[in-house]
């Protein structure tokens, strides 16, 4: 439903940025604040931390410039993940993964899934960044994806039933 509704000419990136932006209420204030960090030289916030794919660069005077704002995103960026993954399957299989095994190398086993997952997400809108994606075509991969695993469950279920019945 989202696929066909969806607007084709919409940039999912865009898109994403203004929501993220909204919530994070940046506006002319957010850029002031980043202009007094670089030591009010006048430089702006791209000047100061460069795009998405370049990361933080450091200012002239030889260290890096944490503003408010940026303390902001890093806790709304884990209160996002933390709200999201409370209680979800993954939790649920961790607690059921422990109750039979070491708790060590269970917890460095999903730290290091979960680290490497969030880098491929980062590292995706880093090379991602620029470029125009509608949000059509985003819609239809996930459906396309949800298809296919609606499919193989399906599949995996058929089996498990004739393997039962005979």
């Amino acid at each position: 439903k989202d696929c066909y509704m969806a607007d084709p000419d919409s940039d999912a990136i865009e898109a994403g940025k203004e929501d993220v932006a909204e919530e994070l209420g940046e506006n002319e204030d957010a850029e002031k604040d980043c202009t007094v960090a670089a030591g009010g030289r006048g430089e702006t916030a791209p000047a100061i931390y460069g795009s998405m794919a370049g990361g933080l660069k450091k200012p002239a005077h030889g260290r890096a410039a944490y503003t408010d704002s940026d303390w902001a995103i890093f806790g709304k960026s884990f209160m996002a993940v933390f709200i999201a993954e409370w209680g979800d399957r993954t939790q649920i299989a961790m607690i059921s993964q422990h109750a039979s095994q070491p708790v060590v190398p269970v917890f460095l086993g999903s730290v290091l899934a979960f680290f490497l997952l969030t880098l491929s997400a980062v590292g995706a809108a880093s090379l991602l960044n620029g470029q125009k994606l509608k949000e059509r075509v985003v819609f239809g991969f996930a459906s396309l994806c949800f298809l296919l695993f609606a499919a193989m469950a399906l599949k995996d279920a058929v089996e498990m039933s004739h393997s039962v019945v005979h």
